[in-house]
């Protein structure tokens, strides 16, 4: 399912990890993020669908550099598909009422 790009700094972005980005939590690139603090880390959806994967260096702050996708041969590989669907049905269950908010 390919997301269209979001716009961050006023530009199309669609890279989560572009040179010059100091977003802490989330990025305007990722459509959707779920916050794991009991691994330390933070998993998204980029904008191509895909389930991507960013440790922790600190509460609130992301290590960008090495956040990546999550393939086989990764620890999540075996939930990717559960967790990719719930952030994608999540992404589309908050579209409808976003503009009320």
């Amino acid at each position: 399912m390919r997301l269209p790009l979001p716009i961050h700094h006023d530009q199309p972005c669609s890279s989560y990890n572009a040179p010059g980005c100091h977003c802490r939590a989330t990025c305007a690139s990722l459509h959707m993020t779920l916050l794991a603090p009991q691994i330390n880390s933070a998993k998204f959806l980029d904008c191509h669908g895909a389930l991507g994967y960013v440790p922790g260096r600190e509460p609130g702050y992301w290590d960008w550099r090495y956040a990546n996708p999550v393939g086989i041969g990764h620890p999540l590989f075996e939930a990717s598909d559960l967790i990719a669907d719930f952030l994608r049905n999540a992404h589309s269950g908050l579209l409808p009422p976003i503009h009320l908010l």
